[in-house]
């Protein structure tokens, strides 16, 4: 009769604790990917226990149409996140792109959507340059432009609210609606997937996801990584 192996026996009496916590660590990397998920789930949870008719059709569409230009806002900064920067001049820009929108609103709407464009792709545009060419820091750019474009809004503005000429056909824009949801709405939603498929399927994407994994990794492959 032969005794026991310490270590064979050690390992029997570990075998039903892991089981345990194997569901248990399963749940917490499940919370750690989709926290925002389950956040946003637990406060619609919250708004229809609380609120009558919170969930309902004209609530939704008009939660979606208020929250529809964060939603374009978070799609170019996803990328930005996932290639491993930051950008903290996003709502700076937003603001000031807002002020040349409804100064060049009389001219009408289109005049006035392709100042707002070309303002996010200026910046973007110098933003991602020095950052690329001079080697500096993220933050530290990004800071420095949320700066720069908070002042060029004061100053576009003259330090005054300006208002948006009704005439422009922005109320037309915002309010047109199909299948129950706002043009803004609509726009989100094409956004998020043309996003997705550049993201997922494109060259482009694949090489974003590669730099913000590791980017020395990603220069070694050949990648435009700087």
């Amino acid at each position: 009769c032969s005794a026991a192996d310490p270590e064979t026996t050690r390992m029997n009496h570990d075998a039903p604790s892991l089981a345990a916590t194997r569901p248990q660590s399963m749940f917490a990397a499940a919370l750690r990917s989709q926290g925002a998920l389950a956040a946003l789930m637990l406060v619609l949870i919250f708004g229809a226990l609380r609120y009558d008719n919170f969930l309902g059709i004209e609530n939704a569409g008009f939660l979606l149409g208020s929250t529809a230009k964060f939603g374009l806002l978070a799609i170019g900064m996803a990328f930005v996140i996932l290639s491993g920067g930051i950008g903290l001049s996003v709502g700076s820009v937003a603001g000031l792109a807002s002020v040349v929108a409804a100064r060049l609103s009389p001219q009408g709407i289109a005049p006035a959507i392709a100042g707002a464009v070309a303002v996010g792709l200026v910046v973007g545009l110098a933003n991602g340059i020095v950052i690329a060419r001079f080697r500096l820091m993220p933050f530290v750019v990004t800071l420095c432009t949320f700066m720069a474009a908070r002042g060029l809004a004061l100053v576009v503005s003259g330090r005054e609210t300006v208002s948006i000429s009704y005439e422009a056909g922005y109320d037309q824009l915002a309010e047109s609606a199909w299948l129950g949801l706002t043009a803004p709405v609509w726009l989100m939603l094409a956004a998020f997937a043309l996003g997705a498929l550049v993201l997922r399927y494109s060259r482009f994407g694949r090489a974003v996801l590669a730099v913000g994994g590791n980017e020395e990794a990603a220069r070694l492959m050949g990648l435009p990584a700087a």
